[in-house]
């Protein structure tokens, strides 16, 4: 798998220098501020028919990734990916954590179709093999995406219906974090949590403020 995300990248993840960037950027920023939003799916699909040509299409994940790295003005991007499914011989079948993150610089996050390109096999890169160098590093102005709702399944009980669903989850060592999950049966939410003062609103359409 190391190979495959460049093995340069992944020694950066877990490097003394990014280390030390969400060190500083715990100790000397605001505490991370959340919020949960239904997100409006007709805007999504229309941006899904804007946004894709007749030689590649996008999806709802690399639409609502580019928008929340783009209007946070992160410096770096990373976005997990599971690789079941994906990487030759992985399927759901298999034990163990088969996760990974695919890195982004700001010019490859900038677009839906930047997302897209970086999920193509057999290399799952953005781009440029190059990563953040000891001063952007130590900013932490990283932001990571993760989908949940794709591998979400409704939960059945007798008599009951499920209402709402939100993902729990401890502190995160980055700048901002966003969450993509269904809140409901045939919802789309996301979660945002980042370093500043006030929440701030999705740059996607939303319906409305879960929490």
């Amino acid at each position: 798998m190391a190979q495959t995300l460049g093995m340069e990248k992944v020694a950066w993840l877990n490097s003394r220098r990014a280390r030390w960037g969400s060190m500083l950027d715990r100790n000397l920023r605001s505490r991370h501020r959340w919020s949960a939003w239904e997100v409006d799916t007709a805007w999504v699909e229309e941006e899904k028919r804007r946004q894709s040509s007749a030689e590649s299409f996008v999806s709802t994940n690399d639409v609502l990734t580019s928008s929340f790295l783009t209007s946070g003005k992160f410096a770096y991007g990373v976005m997990s990916v599971n690789f079941r499914g994906r990487l030759c011989g992985l399927d759901k079948i298999h034990a163990g954590n088969y996760k990974g993150g695919v890195q982004f610089w700001p010019e490859e996050f900038a677009s839906p179709a930047g997302i897209r390109c970086s999920l193509q096999p057999p290399s799952f890169r953005a781009g440029r093999s190059d990563v953040p160098g000891f001063l952007p590093s130590v900013r932490g102005r990283v932001g990571v995406v993760t989908n949940w709702a794709t591998v979400c399944e409704e939960l059945h009980l007798k008599d009951c219906q499920q209402k709402l669903h939100l993902p729990v989850l401890g502190d995160i060592q980055v700048n901002g974090a966003m969450i993509i999950f269904r809140p409901a049966p045939g919802k789309l939410g996301v979660v945002i949590g980042e370093r500043r003062l006030f929440p701030r609103r999705p740059s996607v359409e939303v319906i409305r403020r879960i929490c």
